[in-house]
């Protein structure tokens, strides 16, 4: 049984450095359309932001 102070983290940990794959993206983004790169941008961090935010805790009763 786990203790009510257990501190324990449901977000898959991330195998990847956020910043190199950034460039990645950029790197990319800057052969397609500048249209594309102002909408895939945002998109790919959006996505990104995901993998950072915790899972709301888990109740037991």
């Amino acid at each position: 049984m786990l203790e009510s102070n257990t501190l324990v983290s449901y977000s898959p940990k991330l195998s990847y450095d956020p910043a190199h794959v950034t460039l990645i993206l950029f790197e990319y983004s800057k052969n397609i359309t500048f249209r594309n790169l102002a909408v895939s941008i945002p998109f790919f961090r959006f996505i990104a932001a995901l993998h950072f935010y915790p899972n709301p805790p888990i109740e037991d009763f």
